[in-house]
């Protein structure tokens, strides 16, 4: 995971230990502005943590947005979950989607 402020260490640190421990990481990317070269960096770090990764892509607030959803495939990660936090849009597509890949780690 890439460093910088004392801050920054602390919450990388956090970060390391929880993905290390999950059982399925949420990889939450902003469909509004497609890949970032933040996000490359992220996703070339989860896939050398070797660990399940579902890749989230939050503020697909519309169609086009979703059908936008495509150019995260470049982070090596799959098919982006299309959804919305602010308007609640496809969030029951994505817990069904947590709940197929958690298998029996969900109960």
């Amino acid at each position: 995971m890439p460093h910088g402020s004392e801050l920054e260490d602390k919450v990388s640190r956090q970060v390391e230990a929880a993905v290390a421990q999950a059982d399925l990481v949420l990889f939450v990317v902003d469909a509004s502005v497609g890949a970032l070269d933040e996000d490359e960096s992220v996703a070339d770090w989860l896939r050398r943590e070797d660990r399940p990764v579902l890749l989230v892509a939050n503020k697909a607030d519309n169609t086009r947005r979703e059908d936008d959803t495509w150019q995260f495939l470049s982070l090596g990660l799959g098919d982006a979950v299309p959804v919305s936090a602010l308007h609640g849009r496809r969030a029951g597509d994505l817990l069904d989607v947590v709940l197929e890949r958690l298998g029996d780690k969900a109960i």
